[in-house]
Order: structure tokens, then C-alpha cells, then sequence
């Protein structure tokens, strides 16, 4: 008895794979990244009063509440599922929001350490359940 492989056996999987990253797990990932995604200002804010004092006085030029959060999305690259978040089109921060960065404020380093604020890595690591 001899078994006969489809030839287009690993396009078949490919594409299901693509089809459970794009309608799945990117959404799901994506989603819960949003969730745990700190909002200027808002209940999980990070940002000092200080902060939020500075970003108050600049009015329309400070700050957009929800701009990290809502520029998170997904892709596929070939075959490979990217989360990714920027923060803005005129400027990418989210890296230094998960990663922490030194505190420059109007130019001037001031000395001292944001923490990071992970929120695409807990999305990304953790358990689902198919």
C-alpha cells in the first residue's frame, strides 16, 4: 500500500495558518495589547501630575489620549503574524512606553528613569486556549 501526499500539502497549511493568525490570534493579541495599553492621562496612566500639568498647558499641541492604544494593529509579513504599535504618524514612542526610557521634557534630560509599561509583550505571552 503505498499513501500518496498531496503536492500542495504545505500550501494548504500555510494558508490555514495565515487564516488562524489573521482572523484568530492577531485580533485576539491585538485586542488585549489595547487593553492593557496605558492611556495618557486616563485610569492607567502612568504620567506624572507634573506630566499631566505640562501636557494640559500645551492644549492642542500636547499629548492625544488613546493615540498608543489605537495605533495598535496586525499584519502578516509573508507568513509571520506582527503586532505592532507606534503611537503616532509623526513619531513612534511605544517601544520607549514598553521598554522605559530616561525623562526628557522640552529637550532637557532630567535625570531620572521612566519604568516600562509593557503592554504588547503580556499580550503576546500568554496562554490561549484554541
Amino acid at each position: 500500500m503505498s499513501v500518496v501526499m498531496d503536492p500542495s500539502w504545505m500550501e494548504n497549511i500555510l494558508g490555514a495558518m495565515d487564516r488562524f493568525f489573521e482572523d484568530t490570534l492577531g485580533p485576539a493579541i491585538a485586542d488585549d495589547a489595547r487593553a492593557y495599553c496605558p492611556v495618557f492621562g486616563a485610569e492607567n496612566s502612568t504620567a506624572s501630575e507634573v506630566s499631566l500639568q505640562i501636557a494640559a498647558s500645551l492644549g492642542d499641541r500636547g499629548p492625544v489620549p488613546g493615540a498608543l492604544r489605537d495605533s495598535i494593529e496586525h499584519h502578516l509579513n509573508g507568513h509571520t503574524l506582527i503586532v505592532s504599535a507606534s503611537g503616532s504618524d509623526e513619531r513612534s514612542w511605544a517601544y520607549w512606553v514598553e521598554t522605559g526610557h530616561m525623562v526628557v521634557v522640552f529637550g532637557v534630560p532630567k535625570g531620572w528613569r521612566k519604568e516600562a509599561t509593557p503592554f504588547i509583550r503580556p499580550a503576546v505571552y500568554q496562554f490561549r486556549r484554541p
